[in-house]
C-alpha cells in the first residue's frame, strides 16, 4: 500500500503553527523581561531583545526540522506496518509519541501506535490508545482529528469491532456526521458488527456494496482483513461454492493469513477459519 492515494495510516502535519508554542514563548518572554528589568541600568535592553527574538526564531526552526524528521519516521513506521514488521513499527511509533511536540502530530502517532498494537494482537493497549484519540482535547488536536475524521473513526471503530466491543464500535459509527468523504473507511467496522451480531446476510450486503469504496481507499495488506471477512461471511452462510468465495480465498496466501491472524484474537470462530488458511498450501 505504498501509493499516496490509499492510506489508512495518516501522515502527520509538520507545518509549525504558533498556538502550541505560545505558553513556552510567554515563559521565555517573562524571563527575558526580568533580565531586562535588571539590566536597564546598563542599557542592555536592545541586546536582550535581539537575543530573545533570535532565540524564538531558532526555536521555531528547530521545531520545524524536528517535525519533518518525525514525519519521515512516521512514514517509515507505516512502511514497516504494511510490510508485516509489526514490532519494529510499534517501536517507531512509541518513540514518536514520547517526543512529539505538536498536538496534531502526536494524535497521528498515537493512532498509528494503536494500530500497531492492534495487529500485534494486543487489543487492551490498542483500544486504550484509540480511546485517547477519540477523547483528544485542545484546538490543534481537534483540528487534526477533523482533518481526516473518516479514516480515524473508521479504523478505530473497526478496532473495537474486531475486539468484540460492538456497542462502542457502533457508538463511533453513529457519531459520524452526514458528510462522509471516505465511505470505504467504515465498511470493515459495519461488516464485523453485523456478522458478530449474527446477521451474516447484512454483513455480506455491506461488504459487497462497499467493496469498491474500500478498494479505492485501501490496498495490499490493509485490504486483506476485509477479504478474509468476506470469505468467512460466505462460509458462515454456507456459500463456499460461490465464485466470490473462491476468488477471495485465492487472494489470501498462508503468509497473508499469518500476518492478519490478529483478527481472530477475540473471535474464536474467525481464528479457526484463519488457521485453516495458514495451514493451506
Amino acid at each position: 500500500m505504498e501509493d499516496s492515494g490509499k492510506q489508512n495510516a495518516i501522515a502527520p502535519q509538520y507545518r509549525v503553527g504558533w498556538a502550541p508554542f505560545i505558553p513556552r514563548i510567554l515563559v521565555l518572554a517573562l524571563l527575558y523581561g526580568a533580565m531586562m528589568a535588571g539590566t536597564l541600568y546598563f542599557g542592555d535592553v536592545v541586546v536582550y531583545l535581539v537575543g530573545f527574538v533570535l532565540f524564538c526564531v531558532l526555536y521555531l526552526v528547530w521545531t520545524r526540522r524536528l517535525l519533518r524528521h518525525q514525519a519521515r519516521q512516521n512514514m517509515e513506521g507505516v512502511r514497516r506496518l504494511r510490510a508485516g514488521d509489526y514490532a519494529a513499527a510499534a517501536e517507531i511509533f512509541e518513540g514518536l509519541c514520547r517526543d512529539a511536540p505538536h498536538p496534531s502530530a502526536r494524535l497521528v502517532f498515537v493512532h498509528n501506535r494503536g494500530s500497531a498494537y492492534l495487529v500485534m494482537g494486543d487489543f487492551d493497549s490498542a483500544l486504550g490508545l484509540f480511546t485517547s484519540v477519540l477523547n483528544a482535547s485542545g484546538r490543534m488536536a481537534r483540528r487534526a482529528m477533523a482533518a481526516r475524521a473518516d479514516l480515524f473513526r473508521g479504523n478505530i471503530a473497526a478496532g473495537f469491532a474486531w475486539g468484540g466491543e460492538l456497542d462502542k464500535a457502533e457508538a463511533i459509527l453513529t457519531s459520524v456526521g452526514p458528510e462522509v468523504k471516505d465511505p470505504g473507511a467504515f465498511i470493515t467496522a459495519r461488516a464485523v458488527i453485523a456478522l458478530r451480531r449474527g446477521d451474516a446476510a447484512e454483513a455480506l450486503s455491506v461488504i459487497e456494496s462497499g467493496w469498491t469504496d474500500a478498494e479505492a481507499l485501501l490496498s495490499g495488506l490493509d485490504l486483506k482483513p476485509l477479504r478474509i471477512l468476506w470469505a468467512f461471511t460466505l462460509k458462515t452462510l454456507g456459500r463456499e461454492s460461490d465464485e466470490a468465495f473462491a476468488h477471495q480465498r485465492a487472494d489470501i496466501s498462508p503468509r497473508d493469513a499469518e500476518l492478519i491472524a490478529w483478527c481472530g484474537t477475540r473471535w474464536p470462530e474467525l481464528a479457526t477459519f484463519v488457521a485453516t488458511l495458514q495451514a493451506s498450501e
